[in-house]
């Protein structure tokens, strides 16, 4: 590991932190909102029993045994999102995210995973960093694309979410890729791989 991962990461405006019980309400409020029933698996109905076992099952774990590593994405003290970092034995990892409703049309998220991108990067030293959304969700897609993300295609019934199969978009980001800073054009290539999520249209 090149650097400790940090609990607390500070961008242009926003705090990133480990969730804590205090967050409870927020999560379970925005883990019941339509998009992240939608796009994520979180269990439907979505109760405070669930908050809880997010918490102390998942999250704290993950911290605790260096397998997976969630911030809280805060503005103005308020959660508005969350990003993480699961890792492997290989130098290798996938990041997840979502943002309530209050946080989106922003780019706070872009922001969060930038921000995660460098922690993956820079203190754990991952090779590779995977991407991967129920085929469809082109608001998490926008993102990973701003990010610098490649797309590398799409995975026929590659996903379970809640006992049924949905076909799954894959990208992923090297340690040796571009990564653009935030307000720039990601490269080319980049750009051209996600013709096929975003019908066609290679604009970013």
């Amino acid at each position: 590991m090149a650097a400790p991962v940090p609990t607390e990461i500070r961008t242009e405006r926003l705090l990133l932190s480990p969730p804590t019980r205090d967050d409870l309400p927020a999560i379970l409020a925005a883990c019941r909102e339509t998009a992240i029933r939608e796009w994520t698996v979180v269990p439907v109905p979505y109760e405070p029993e669930d908050a809880e076992y997010f918490l102390t099952e998942i999250i704290d774990p993950g911290w605790a045994t260096g397998a997976a590593y969630t911030w809280s994405i805060r503005r103005g003290g308020v959660l508005v999102g969350m990003v993480g970092i699961d890792v492997d034995d290989y130098a290798a990892g996938e990041i997840g995210y979502w943002m309530a409703p209050h946080g989106r049309g922003r780019g706070y998220m872009a922001e969060a995973v930038r921000a995660a991108v460098g922690v993956a990067f820079g203190c754990l030293d991952l090779q590779r960093l995977a991407w991967h959304a129920y085929a469809g969700n082109v608001a998490s897609a926008a993102v990973a694309r701003s990010c610098g993300f490649r797309y590398e295609g799409l995975n026929r019934l590659g996903a379970v979410q809640r006992g049924v199969r949905r076909d799954q978009w894959t990208a992923a980001l090297l340690d040796t890729d571009p990564r653009p800073r935030a307000g720039e054009r990601p490269a080319a290539g980049v750009v051209e791989s996600w013709t096929v999520p975003f019908g066609g249209r290679t604009g970013a």
